[in-house]
Order: C-alpha cells, then structure tokens, then sequence
C-alpha cells in the first residue's frame, strides 16, 4: 500500500512538473512574438507616418484562428490619438493600421 502511494505521488508531481514545463515554454514563445512584432509595429509607425507611438494592449489570435497579433496603443505624449496596427506575428508582415483618420490619412510619401 505504501509503494502504491509513493509511485501515486511520483506521477502527480511528475505531470505537474510537466505542466510547468510547457506553460513555461508557452509563455517564453509568446513573450517572442509580442517583443518582436512590437519592434516591427514601432518601426512601422515611425517609417510611414513619422509617429512614436506606444503600445498599451495586444492581444496574440492563435495559429489556428489567424497568426496574428494585435496592438492597441497611442501616440507618445498624446494619449488620445489611439492607434491599432495587426501583424501576422509568422511572416513579420503588417496587415492592417487604424487610428484616428486625421492620423492615418496622412501617410508619409517615399520622397520624404
């Protein structure tokens, strides 16, 4: 009876040591994308409309709905002219921008 329970205990710490494991490498993998597609996002901002901005919110749409990630945020210094730019977080694309149209509207020409 004894062993009985010992080896009981062994496969629960086991599987929650387990489960740690992956949530671990989950969260890592996540931190990734968000990091990186926030570069990509602040760059974006910066290149086509002469805009820092940050990022207040994302929300990461998994692989199998969409690979793609959405960021909420303002203009630096100016928290109500919001912004919203989705990256597909696999192909490092941008895929839409928002925002206030007086902000949006005015895209930067490539002779600038």
């Amino acid at each position: 009876m004894f062993n009985r329970k010992k080896s009981v205990s062994r496969v629960i710490v086991f599987i929650i040591l387990l489960g740690l494991g992956w949530y671990t490498v989950h969260h890592v993998k996540q931190e990734r994308i968000v990091d990186r597609a926030a570069q990509i996002g602040e760059q974006y901002f910066k290149e086509k409309y002469n805009y820092d901005v940050i990022f207040t919110d994302h929300q990461i749409l998994g692989g199998w709905v969409s690979s793609v990630i959405i960021f909420d945020g303002h203009l630096i210094n100016r928290e109500g002219d919001t912004v919203r730019i989705t990256i597909n977080y696999k192909t490092d694309q941008v895929q839409s921008v928002g925002g206030k149209s007086y902000l949006i509207s005015k895209e930067l020409s490539d002779g600038s």
